[in-house]
């Protein structure tokens, strides 16, 4: 059981981890992607226009 005491705090810790990071992976996916599709739409509509 020692060694269950030792690590117990750093497996928490990675599995806290690791999810913190999922989310922020895909909430940084999700503002890349309406950046992306905001600037073609705005790429689209200046080539539109000239």
């Amino acid at each position: 059981m020692d060694w269950l005491t030792d690590w117990g705090p750093l497996i928490l810790i990675i599995i806290v981890a690791i999810f913190v990071l999922r989310t922020v992976v895909s909430f940084a996916m999700k503002v890349l992607t309406s950046i992306v599709f905001l600037a073609l739409a705005g790429f689209a509509v200046y080539y539109f226009i000239l």
